[in-house]
């Protein structure tokens, strides 16, 4: 799974790197169609996969034990603005939804218990995105988009997985996400759309827990 991972990432990649490539010797006359200059705001919604699976998690405290994770909502908003033609680089902020498990002291010496608490954790990240339609489209305005993106992100954990375990020093409270991927918008009167993305990366905030290397993320888009 590591190595198909690793050789999507680097495909991936290589078709990123290469389409600013091969735009440049297309010329200036293969389209007329430009974002250069405008800005995109959006909000998105995603299910992250997260480490509280029950029980079985707890008892071996691996992830090769067969659990995958519970989905939870992963928001975000992010802006972008387009510096070139074809390129833009934006910012997002959002938070992430997940439970963590701490340890109490009963009143009876010697004994602690767990308690499940629900909390959300803020996420921010970077983006860049290069705009496939510029290429192709011969108008002044299109009400599609059709892009490429790289992206980068972390998350800082109020609270790790399990509490008061004695085990914190192997844990850090930052988490990072990484990935690339494709992204398709459809703008109702070329002013505010809908959009979706696929993406394949680490888009798991617990990786000691459950790894997720593929994401889809939905969501409403507007540009000006």
């Amino acid at each position: 799974m590591k190595n198909l991972l690793t050789e999507a990432l680097l495909a991936a990649l290589f078709a990123f790197l290469l389409v600013p490539v091969s735009a440049q010797g297309m010329g200036t006359d293969s389209a007329t169609y430009s974002v250069k200059g405008r800005w995109v705001v959006k909000t998105s919604i995603s299910l992250y996969r997260t480490w509280d699976t029950g029980p079985t998690v707890f008892g071996t405290g691996t992830r090769d034990n067969g659990a995958v994770g519970l989905q939870r909502f992963n928001f975000r908003a992010e802006a972008s603005y387009a510096f070139t033609r074809h390129l833009e680089v934006g910012l997002f902020l959002g938070f992430q939804h997940y439970q963590y498990l701490a340890y109490r002291e009963s009143l009876q010496p010697g004994f602690v218990y767990g308690e499940l608490y629900n909390t959300i954790a803020p996420t921010f990240g970077a983006n860049v995105t290069f705009q496939l339609l510029p290429l192709f489209v011969k108008s002044d305005a299109c009400r599609w988009d059709l892009y490429l993106f790289a992206r980068y992100g972390g998350c800082v954990l109020p609270f790790l997985e399990i509490e008061n375990s004695g085990l914190e020093h192997l844990f850090h409270k930052y988490r990072q996400e990484y990935g690339v991927g494709a992204g398709v918008a459809y703008y109702f009167k070329n002013k505010v759309g809908l959009f979706g993305e696929w993406a394949v990366g680490n888009f798991s905030y617990f990786p000691f827990f459950t790894d997720s290397n593929i994401n889809f993320r939905f969501g409403i888009a507007g540009k000006f």
